[in-house]
């Protein structure tokens, strides 16, 4: 099978290698539709990406975080206004094609939904009750996550099952923490597939 007719993987890292970032504004402790932490904007006329997964290693705890919380959002138009680090893609089971997704990963800017928005969640869900710790792994799951037992268990799993951001969409993932004064950092490993 040809990888056109599989789709091709991208995946995409921190920006800078071994260098973590903010995941969030330290003052970030309750939802907020104008800003996220990672978001994956689909540039395409006509293909669609599927989500396989994202996952989150905190580097350096935050402070005074409490009841960590997601909020994951698909939007039919592009939400990403500005901040954080851009990320740059590679393809993983293919030749260097341009890619349809950019991922955003850090202190993001987001424009306010359109009418088409929607949450795919149902509501906050708590991810870590305490304040996250150094090594802690999140993992948002798609279509095809990774290995489990190449990993360490994550601190929280989240199956979002399949998600297809439209040409010209965004996925989000918005992440606040009760009470938080300084914001964790941490990496990215996010992985989606082109069709």
């Amino acid at each position: 099978m040809n990888p056109y007719e599989q789709g091709i993987k991208y995946k995409a890292i921190n920006a800078t290698f071994n260098t973590a970032v903010k995941w969030n504004g330290d003052a970030e402790t309750a939802f907020s539709e104008n800003t996220a932490s990672v978001a994956l904007v689909n540039t395409s006329g006509n293909l669609v990406l599927r989500l396989n997964y994202i996952r989150l290693i905190v580097a350096a705890a935050g402070t005074n975080g409490t009841n960590l919380s997601a909020v994951v959002q698909l939007d039919t138009t592009n939400r990403y206004t500005s901040g954080g680090s851009t990320l740059v893609p590679f393809a993983t089971n293919a030749g260097s094609y341009l890619p349809a997704g950019q991922p955003y990963f850090g202190q993001l800017v987001t424009a306010n939904a359109s009418a088409n928005a929607k949450k795919l969640t149902g509501g906050a869900l708590v991810l870590n009750t305490s304040n996250p710790a150094v090594n802690e792994h999140y993992l948002f799951l798609g279509e095809q996550p990774p290995v489990l037992a190449d990993i360490p268990a994550p601190k929280a799993l989240i199956a979002l099952d399949s998600i297809i951001v439209p040409a010209g969409g965004t996925l989000l993932v918005h992440l606040f923490s009760a009470s938080q004064s300084a914001a964790p950092t941490a990496f990215i490993d996010l992985e989606w597939t082109e069709r």
